[in-house]
């Protein structure tokens, strides 16, 4: 998971695999903890330790189970509830956030209930649903088209580094009538939720239009 600033994370929450703050830890045999989506993409074709380099084995035999670590992930929730809370931005559940995969993309007021049933919750979203409602890239997030509470939205998923200082930026900037409304942040600030911009990405929105901007 990422979305905060490292610097700042305890070192327990990072996965050794990705140093990124783990989104479901789990025990392996040996004691180590790690991400689940990690660890069994490395148990496909190893019995080993991806740390240490010894067969994970119980009593004799190789044995790669993974046990839920339930102290850490309540841990980091509860860490996440705190970060947020010191960014002052809204929160908004992971559940209520709807990819919209619709070809050729369509606004919710143009869709029905039926439409918007093909389309999956953010959180359980495969990665074929998210290819379809991307609609940009950079260097440390995707933007995917979305829905929630009946508006068209802007998600902004962090791959890596911060967003506590993007978060404040846009949640200055959506207070300006020119600009689109920033609505918070979701799943412990790893994303961000903006109103979509009608008239495509945001930042060349703001270069068109600087004149408007700043009157």
């Amino acid at each position: 998971m990422a979305g905060f600033d490292q610097d700042a994370v305890p070192a327990e929450f990072l996965c050794p695999l990705s140093l990124a703050i783990m989104e479901d830890p789990v025990f392996t045999v040996d004691g180590q903890c790690y991400d689940r989506f990690l660890i069994e993409e490395w148990l496909e074709s190893h019995d080993t330790s991806p740390l240490t380099g010894r067969k994970l084995e119980h009593n004799g035999a190789v044995d790669k189970r993974l046990i839920p670590n339930y102290n850490m992930k309540n841990l980091i929730e509860k860490w996440q509830k705190s970060w947020t809370e010191r960014l002052g931005v809204p929160t908004i559940e992971l559940s209520q956030l709807q990819l919209n995969t619709t070809r050729p993309p369509k606004l919710f007021s143009q869709t029905t209930f039926e439409i918007r049933g093909d389309s999956p919750n953010f959180a359980n979203a495969a990665d074929r649903h998210k290819k379809s409602a991307l609609i940009g890239t950079g260097k440390d997030k995707n933007v995917y088209r979305g829905w929630w509470n009946g508006r068209d939205v802007a998600i902004l998923e962090f791959r890596s580094g911060t967003c506590e200082t993007e978060a404040q930026i846009l949640k200055k900037l959506g207070q300006h009538p020119h600009c689109c409304t920033f609505y918070g942040v979701a799943d412990g600030a790893r994303i961000i939720v903006n109103e979509l911009a009608p008239l495509g990405n945001l930042s060349d929105v703001m270069e068109d239009h600087r004149d408007k901007l700043t009157r």
